[in-house]
C-alpha cells in the first residue's frame, strides 16, 4: 500500500511540475489521469474535516457545510452538486474561494489525507478507506484498497507514457530532468 501510494505521489508531481502543491497534485493527477470516478466525487464529510483544518473563514464555512450535509448516512456528490447544494449558503465572494480549494473535498483528497500522509510519516496506513454509510447515486460504496489504488497508478503511468510518446521528452517535458523553470 504504502510503494502503491508512493508511486501516484510521485507520478503526480511529475505530471504536474512545476507547480510545487504536492497534496494538490496527487489529487489532481489523480482524478484527471487515474481513471476512477470515484476519486473526483465530493464527500460532505472530508469538507467538512479538511475545511476544519483551513485558518480563516474556512471553519465557519465547514460549519455550514456541515449543516447543509448533517449526515450520516453520506451521499457522494460531483462536484457541481455539491456547489449547488451549498449556493444558498455562500457569501458573494465565497463561491468562487470555494472552487479554489473544493479539491480538498474529494475521495482523490481523502486517499491523500488519510492513506498517502499516514505511509509517509507514520510507518504506514490502514489497508484502506471504509465508507460504511456512504453512497453514490444510492449505492454503497466499496471500501478503497490496493487494487482500486494499483489502477490509479496504471493510469497515471499511461498518461506519462502518453506525454513521453507524443513530445519525444521525459513526460512531455525534458526540463524536468534539467530543473530549468521558464
Amino acid at each position: 500500500m504504502t510503494l502503491c501510494l508512493t508511486y501516484i505521489d510521485s507520478f503526480a508531481q511529475w505530471l504536474c511540475w512545476p507547480r510545487p502543491a504536492s497534496g494538490r497534485n496527487f489529487v489532481d493527477a489523480t482524478i484527471q489521469f487515474g481513471g476512477d470516478e470515484l476519486m473526483g466525487l465530493v464527500h460532505p464529510l472530508e469538507a467538512v474535516q479538511s475545511f476544519s483544518r483551513m485558518k480563516g473563514p474556512w471553519r465557519a464555512l465547514a460549519e455550514r457545510v456541515g449543516v447543509a450535509f448533517p449526515g450520516p448516512p453520506h451521499e457522494l456528490l460531483l462536484m457541481a452538486s455539491f456547489e449547488d447544494r451549498l449556493a444558498g449558503r455562500l457569501t458573494a465572494a465565497e463561491p468562487q474561494q470555494l472552487r479554489k480549494e473544493a479539491w480538498r473535498a474529494t475521495i482523490a483528497h481523502a486517499t491523500y489525507q488519510h492513506l498517502r500522509n499516514p505511509s509517509v510519516y507514520a510507518f504506514g496506513s490502514s489497508d484502506g478507506i471504509y465508507f460504511s454509510q456512504t453512497t453514490f447515486k444510492g449505492t454503497a460504496i466499496a471500501p478503497l484498497t490496493l487494487p482500486q489504488l494499483l489502477g490509479i497508478v496504471r493510469g497515471l503511468v499511461a498518461e506519462a507514457r502518453r506525454r513521453s510518446d507524443v513530445s519525444g521528452q521525459w513526460f512531455g517535458d525534458d526540463r524536468i530532468l534539467k530543473g530549468d523553470v521558464d
